[in-house]
């Protein structure tokens, strides 16, 4: 049971990296046809955002598991990249 979940946690990871890339990809491309600044800064946006997503599922996704050690080391990393996005 445990390895079924496992594989459903990776593979929601693995689709996350996918949409976001997806939505950076569309909206860049919308914003650089239309030479649209605000279009071009949401995409941009959306991939500075994918990484911290895939660090805030990585965080549910080990404590849901009971890898309390790793969903603590993602939280950590987690505040790392919060604050560099602060400074």
């Amino acid at each position: 049971m445990k390895e079924k979940e496992e594989k459903k946690f990776l593979k929601s990871i693995q689709m996350s990296l996918r949409v976001g890339l997806i939505v950076f990809f569309i909206l860049s491309s919308l914003g650089l046809i239309f030479k649209n600044g605000f279009l071009l800064s949401y995409g941009i946006i959306a991939l500075v955002f994918t990484p911290i997503m895939r660090v805030i599922m990585l965080c549910f996704g080990f404590y849901r598991l009971k890898e309390y050690y790793m969903a603590l080391a993602s939280f950590g990393v987690l505040v790392l990249m919060t604050i560099s996005l602060l400074i």
